[in-house]
């Protein structure tokens, strides 16, 4: 399952919804046990009359199944002084105009919501793992698999002492070229093998945290709506909240995960060594792209834990600090590693070097000039 952005935005949308309509439900609910309990402190005598709410009378919520009827769970103990008369159906025409802008405050409360998770997000749900995967993939293809071990490995070395008994102009070039054919390798394997790791890493890293935070935002509306449910069907506040745990995922787990195959990339001294190591990047590339194409959201994180959230305001404070502390901060985290020189042997730094190595005049092979190796003053 690769993240949906466009499901993920939805979620946010649909938990600022529902969490106006919890909040709702619990502000119209409170108004109306403060009126129930206001005629309670008020009895002075007289005649006692039991008042409902209209029996066609709901909480406005715009989704039908959510709606709250409290004519069935709700009374008014009215007491009528002696002599004393009572309108009632202006009276409770009042007390539910009251309750509907009480219920209309839930909206106002959760308003802004989404908007704030989304720039939470914003850091790790903007960047395309597919662009990163595609890229790196290309890279193991056209490039690091043709320096493996076998092909790196040329005939070279067969020549003997031959270069040492050729002299003359083209035997000096060929010489120049022969002893700088290593470190010249050396450097482009480097710069290849950080590259191709650390993009492969911050993809795995990346990808995590937008599916573990979809997890977290879809599981987060089944709560809601869970809750909101119990709500319907007791028409009141519910005895027992709903129970309807949100998952949580470890993302430091992945992090960790990335940079142990980022221990793999090889150090400045890796130049007799160098194709196994290049190699070994190239698996280990493979093997954290193969995470990013197994990937099946719950499944693919470790579970850090469940939270269990309840009433509007807790829902709303575990989301958001879930995704602060369990994704956004873990993630800069990781990602501030990557640019540094944290993540095992991998490094930025060294990264930024052998580019400007490559970028310089320094490295490039010597050029033999395009006539016969054979000149005429050469013996070989």
């Amino acid at each position: 399952m690769a993240f949906d952005r466009a499901a993920f935005d939805t979620a946010l949308t649909d938990i600022e919804t529902y969490l106006g309509y919890l909040r709702g439900n619990e502000n119209a609910w409170a108004y109306l046990r403060e009126i129930q309990q206001w005629h309670i402190d008020h009895q002075e005598g007289g005649v006692l009359t039991v008042e409902r709410l209209d029996e066609s009378y709901r909480f406005p919520c715009p989704e039908a199944q959510y709606q709250v009827q409290p004519y069935w769970t709700l009374v008014l103990d009215i007491y009528i002084q002696p002599g004393g008369t009572f309108d009632r159906d202006p009276y409770i025409k009042a007390v539910q105009e009251s309750t509907s802008m009480a219920w209309e405050d839930g909206q106002a409360w959760a308003s802004g919501v989404a908007a704030y998770c989304r720039s939470v997000c914003d850091p790790f749900t903007r960047p395309e793992v597919t662009m990163i995967k595609t890229a790196v993939e290309g890279m193991n293809a056209n490039v690091l698999n043709q320096m493996q071990l076998t092909q790196v490995n040329d005939n070279w070395a067969s020549l003997g002492n031959l270069p040492g008994r050729w002299t003359g102009r083209s035997a000096v070039a060929f010489s120049n070229v022969y002893d700088n054919y290593n470190d010249v390798h050396a450097r482009v394997g480097r710069y290849l093998a950080h590259a191709t790791i650390g993009f492969a890493a911050g993809a795995k890293i990346i990808n995590a945290a937008q599916l573990g935070a979809q997890s977290t935002a879809e599981e987060t509306v089944k709560a809601l709506k869970a809750q909101l449910a119990n709500w319907a069907d007791y028409d009141m506040k519910p005895p027992e909240p709903a129970e309807f745990p949100i998952w949580v995922g470890d993302l430091l787990t992945t992090v960790k995960d990335a940079f142990s195959l980022a221990g793999e990339v090889p150090g400045v001294g890796d130049v007799v060594d160098l194709p196994n190591k290049v190699v070994s990047v190239t698996e280990k590339s493979k093997t954290l792209l193969e995470d990013i194409e197994k990937l099946t959201g719950i499944d693919f994180l470790p579970e850090r834990e469940k939270i269990t959230p309840k009433t509007a305001d807790e829902i709303y404070t575990e989301f958001t600090e879930t995704l602060f502390n369990q994704y956004l901060t873990p993630y800069t985290d990781a990602m501030t590693s990557l640019s540094g020189d944290a993540a095992g042997s991998y490094s930025s730094t060294a990264l930024v070097e052998n580019l400007n190595s490559l970028s310089s005049n320094e490295w490039t092979l010597p050029t033999v000039r395009d006539e016969s190796l054979k000149g005429d003053n050469d013996d070989w």
